[in-house]
């Protein structure tokens, strides 16, 4: 059983964890929230939208209905819990969002073709940490770091950026490996030719 669909305003923006009564039934510790429909503008081929979802702890696919409508499932008293949607398709600009608990029926993400295919995009999130339990899950996000430098380096290329108020970040760079830093942390990542490669930095 998917569960009860979402209806409620998710309070105090995207920031914070925060346990929440459900209006579902006692045997119902589901609930379904749902997304953005996603399309590909100038489409030339049958490829489609790749949406995930990062709620803190793991970047999980999010299902789609036979309506063609994505939508995830979460532990009720995690519904208010910070998350990122991801929506990418290779040869396209990939967009992040704050996740909402109410969608609009004719909301829509379009993603708009790429005109240089040679490289491709780097994106991700600068977050801090918590792991606060709840009755049937962990919230993972405590607030998201905005106006946070981010810095990418290759060999003797330098690229700067800074995350919004999402704490997301989005560069498109050439195909190869490039090491990521922000808030002192430091990764590896490689970008994909032609794709999107989605990072999440964690600071504690």
């Amino acid at each position: 059983m998917i569960g009860a669909t979402v209806s409620l305003l998710l309070i105090g923006g995207v920031t914070g964890c925060a346990s929440v009564e459900s209006t579902a039934s006692s045997n119902q510790n589901q609930v379904r929230i749902n997304l953005p429909r996603c399309t590909l503008a100038a489409a030339k081929t049958s490829g489609d939208c790749i949406v995930k979802v990062f709620d803190g702890n793991a970047l999980a696919a999010a299902q789609r209905s036979e309506q063609g409508e994505w939508f995830i499932t979460v532990p009720t008293d995690t519904v208010t819990g910070p998350r990122i949607s991801v929506f990418s398709a290779p040869g396209y600009e990939p967009q992040i969002q704050a996740l909402k608990i109410n969608v609009r029926d004719d909301e829509q993400i379009v993603l708009k073709p790429r005109i240089d295919t040679r490289g491709g995009y780097l994106t991700g999130v600068v977050f801090k940490k918590t792991e606060e339990k709840m009755a049937s899950g962990v919230c993972g996000i405590e607030n998201f770091l905005a106006n946070k430098p981010v810095v990418v380096n290759r060999a003797r290329a330098r690229f700067t950026t800074s995350t919004d108020n999402l704490g997301s970040f989005q560069m498109e760079l050439p195909a190869g490996r490039y090491a990521v830093e922000a808030e002192g942390q430091s990764r590896e990542v490689d970008v994909p030719h032609n794709d999107t490669l989605f990072v999440v930095m964690p600071i504690n």
